[in-house]
């Protein structure tokens, strides 16, 4: 009985201790990858503004099981959407800028607002092609379990950014 009462009091201390650790864990992320890839801002363009090519590049329509993708909206551009369920959940995105050459910007959202991001794909034009740098911010609020999420935010995404991108840069230099 006294190891019972040693062990609940140590989970209990515990709990209490990452409860009180999470008030000083930051309650927004952001994450940023860039390539450079030998191809002109206008060939890289329709890639990221037309969410109907984002399983031709990005890892997140790679592999078994695929999700179920609808798209609505423009093809591409401004309020273009996509929806998607899959094992993990359910999610949109739907495209709020976008400028040719310079990039476009989107807003995310998973399990019906319950936790949405702010993401940006920006090109930037240089002398042997285009700087592409992709970028996705969101803020958790109080929550501290999504704030100790943060700290593995970076490494998980960033891992599916630096992917994606070179999957696009993969596709576009083939066609050189």
């Amino acid at each position: 009985m006294k190891v019972l009462k040693i062990s609940l009091g140590l989970i209990v201390g515990l709990a209490l201790l990452l409860l009180l650790g999470s008030l000083w864990l930051p309650s927004q992320w952001q994450v940023e990858r860039s390539l450079h890839i030998k191809a002109a801002p206008a060939e890289v363009f329709p890639y990221v503004n037309n969410l109907t090519k984002w399983p031709e590049w990005t890892v997140w329509y790679q592999g078994e099981p695929q999700p179920v993708t609808r798209y609505s909206g423009p093809e591409s551009g401004v309020g273009a959407m996509s929806e998607w369920q899959d094992a993990s959940g359910q999610g949109e995105m739907t495209i709020t800028v976008s400028v040719p050459d310079w990039g476009m910007t989107y807003n995310l959202s998973f399990e019906h607002g319950e936790f949405t991001a702010h993401g940006e794909i920006l090109l930037a034009p240089v002398a042997d092609g285009t700087h592409v740098t992709w970028r996705m911010r969101g803020e958790t609020g109080m929550n501290p379990v999504a704030k100790y999420f943060i700290l593995l935010m970076d490494y998980g995404i960033g891992a599916d950014f630096e992917q994606s991108l070179a999957n696009l840069k993969r596709k576009l230099e083939a066609k050189a």
